[in-house]
């Protein structure tokens, strides 16, 4: 959408400051939380000062709302931007190919053949949503062809809608259950009117938030095999052969530049505990990601075999003649 340009000088910074606050006012507090502090204590100088202050005094709920907002404090585990795109294959390229972020989900209606949605990691919590321009669902989301959804991932959707009607915010869409794309959201709007919303996938596929044990170095996903038909294959037999069971190598120490590997586990399962002794189990059909610096013994309980490849932090395919 156009927007007028905000005038500089003679009170352009004051009004600047008056739109800055007036977010803030809705990140801090409206939808205060372990995610929105993090994002606003991130600022520095005078600035930052102020956001940080401003944060801490609206951590303090009030009377009327003191219940609601105790539930809802946590924050958010993952957050994904919905960007409409006119041609969902040549994005594609663009992002998964030429980007190198990684497919995690299609959105496919009941009863189609093509995907509307596509979704990409983009950090282990942040995903990036290409959506083709779909005169089904328009409707009811009210955003324009060209516009941006802010969508914050929560199993505690009705919660968040009882938090922000205390707090004054409108509700543009109450909590609903979406069979087209399996979810139950809402949406709200933010001072400027983009559209916020917040949303529980109910797609038993969609990639969970890593664990704090696994320390944001795993990541397990229900996957899709794209693009890994060239990657080699590893296998390894099952417990009782003494080859089941064994550290997980440190396989960066050998590639520089690498900053995670990718597999897609093709057959078997295995159980993976780290230091602290917190297990994870692997199996056909998942997507793991190891980034650099992951340690775990491997307890193989049925033989595994996987693709993988080794990926850099821009997101290109490392390979030992182009390292």
């Amino acid at each position: 959408a156009n927007r007028a340009q905000t005038p500089r000088g003679r009170g352009g910074d004051a009004m600047h400051g008056s739109l800055l606050g007036r977010s803030a006012a809705f990140a801090a507090g409206a939808l205060v939380g372990a995610g929105a502090l993090r994002l606003l204590t991130g600022c520095s100088g005078t600035q930052g000062a102020w956001l940080r202050g401003w944060a801490a005094r609206s951590r303090a709920p009030t009377p009327h709302g003191a219940a609601a907002a105790a539930q809802v404090r946590k924050g958010f585990a993952q957050q994904v931007t919905f960007v409409y795109v006119s041609d969902l294959e040549r994005s594609t390229r663009f992002y998964g190919g030429l980007l190198g972020l990684r497919p995690v989900m299609d959105q496919t209606p009941p009863g189609e053949a093509a995907a509307v949605v596509r979704i990409f990691e983009v950090t282990s919590t942040s995903f990036l949503g290409l959506c083709k321009r779909d005169p089904s669902s328009l409707p009811g989301t009210g955003v324009k062809t060209d516009g941006v959804i802010l969508c914050m991932v929560s199993g505690e959707v009705d919660k968040w809608a009882e938090h922000l009607a205390e707090k004054g915010v409108a509700i543009d869409k109450p909590p609903t259950l979406n069979p087209r794309y399996n979810i139950y959201h809402l949406f709200v709007r933010d001072p400027d009117g983009h559209l916020v919303e917040i949303q529980q996938f109910r797609d038993p596929t969609w990639p969970q938030a890593p664990s704090a044990h696994g320390n944001g170095l795993l990541t397990v996903v229900k996957g899709r095999g794209l693009g890994c038909e060239h990657w080699p294959v590893w296998s390894c037999p099952a417990l009782p052969d003494p080859a089941g069971r064994f550290q997980e190598s440190r396989w960066w120490e050998s590639r520089p530049g690498v900053a995670e590997e990718r597999c897609l586990i093709l057959t078997g399962r295995a159980v993976l505990t780290t230091p602290d002794g917190w297990k994870t189990t692997i199996e056909a059909g998942d997507w793991v990601v190891f980034r650099v610096g992951f340690t775990c013994v491997w307890e193989v309980k049925e033989d595994i075999s996987k693709r993988y490849s080794y990926f850099r932090a821009d997101g290109t395919e490392w390979t030992p003649d182009k390292p």
